[in-house]
């Protein structure tokens, strides 16, 4: 293969990665910026919850056919696509100014956020082969963690500089350029590229799998248990850690976005390293059991021991993204289960129930703040106080429990159905 073969590949991938990296920025988007949302949308917490939330109303059920789509497709039409929609959605969420307006803005950036991973697995999977695929795909997970902790620290500290507006209205021309990089880049990938083709399944063949799947009892066990370990991540990290720092820590806003970013720098710990140590000793069930209790564990003090110092919450965030990193395993016992030719169907029937998470999560915390809401209002906002979000993320520590108990219901032995 030739040097610029070999050089437009990975500018290719690196570009692929730079998607998924901003599709975790604008999935986070709004934790940092609740209150001034609030004041914007003339919104209750219930409110923001449900309009953050309705990114994951898009992105779940897109999880099961954007497979197919890059079969039929390939990568160049349905990244333009997607990079044009995702940056549309964040540019229509930074003009809203009405609550349904940035409902749609939400809506169509988790619509073109839902092809970035599996985008970014097409592209590693022609291009690269053997053993580099798994640490590609590694990296590139690990690099969009970093897109979500800078979605909270630095993107915290830009807006108090520029005003939340032009902060979102940025973010959203990114997703344009984006585009046009999509375009231009992928033109007409070189020969060399096409070294690894596949024959491509039907669409009633994909259907056939598909069906396959959603029928075993297994996968929807698997799959509502990994919904629960995720809950952590994708309702408190994505949106209320912030704003629950802030009212319980004595964090301002700055301080409170960089601490609740290290439950992502826990996942980019955590991950590879609990991914090797079960592949080592060939087990999934002892790690998930073991890590959804230790999550339960530093998840409590968090909520209700009073007065931690900022080194202790730091250190207790961090430990709760790294033991969700465990949640990856979820993803092994779904491939394992499940015949070659299956296997993407259930990855994507798995990823569509975990990412249904946020869909519920997000919203149900503002519900259960506005519940206990005692009617003080502060700068035209509803004022929450430390028992309001106390109350509130209750429900988190309670959904480690619950994927513990999904996961006792889990065969170790794993046979091919």
């Amino acid at each position: 293969m030739s040097h610029q073969v070999k050089t437009i590949k990975w500018i290719i991938w690196c570009l692929a990665v730079a998607f998924y990296f901003y599709e975790f920025i604008a999935r986070v988007l709004p934790s940092v910026m609740i209150e001034q949302l609030m004041i914007a949308l003339v919104a209750t917490a219930e409110t923001i919850g449900f309009v953050s939330g309705i990114y994951f109303y898009a992105y779940s059920p897109m999880q099961i056919p954007v497979g197919v789509l890059f079969d039929r497709f390939g990568p160049r039409k349905i990244l333009i696509f997607a990079s044009l929609v995702c940056g549309f959605g964040v540019l229509f969420f930074g003009l809203s100014t009405h609550v349904w307006e940035a409902a749609i803005g939400r809506l169509f950036t988790g619509l073109g956020s839902a092809f970035a991973f599996v985008g970014m697995v097409y592209i590693t999977s022609q291009w690269f082969r053997g053993e580099r695929l798994a640490l590609l795909i590694g990296i590139a997970n690990a690099i969009a963690m970093i897109g979500a902790a800078g979605g909270e620290g630095p993107i915290s500290v830009v807006e108090e500089v520029i005003g939340w507006r032009t902060t979102v209205i940025s973010l959203g021309i990114i997703g344009f350029i984006l585009a046009y990089l999509f375009y231009w880049i992928l033109k007409k990938a070189p020969h060399g590229l096409h070294e690894h083709t596949k024959t491509v399944p039907s669409f009633i063949e994909s259907f056939k799998s598909f069906k396959c799947v959603v029928k075993d009892r297994f996968i929807w066990i698997n799959g509502i248990g990994s919904l629960f370990f995720y809950a952590t991540t994708s309702g408190f990290a994505a949106l209320w850690g912030v704003s629950f720092l802030q009212h319980t820590h004595q964090m301002n806003r700055n301080q409170a976005s960089f601490a609740n970013s290290m439950i992502y720098i826990g996942w980019l710990v955590g991950g590879p390293l609990i991914g090797y140590f079960s592949d080592l000793v060939k087990k999934r069930k002892p790690f998930l059991l073991i890590f959804s209790f230790l999550g339960f564990l530093v998840m409590v003090p968090l909520i209700y021991v009073p007065h931690l110092s900022k080194s202790i919450v730091i250190f207790l965030l961090f430990g709760i993204g790294f033991f969700s990193s465990a949640q990856l395993l979820n993803f092994s016992f779904a491939i394992e289960r499940h015949k070659a030719e299956e296997t993407g169907s259930a990855v994507a029937f798995t990823n569509f129930l975990v990412t249904l998470g946020g869909a519920i999560f997000q919203p149900l915390v503002g519900f259960l703040l506005d519940l206990s809401w005692t009617g003080t209002v502060k700068d035209d906002i509803r004022e929450y106080s430390f028992s309001d979000f106390q109350m509130a993320v209750t429900i988190f520590p309670l959904s480690f429990l619950l994927s513990f108990a999904f996961t006792l219901f889990l065969k170790e032995e794993i046979e091919v159905v």
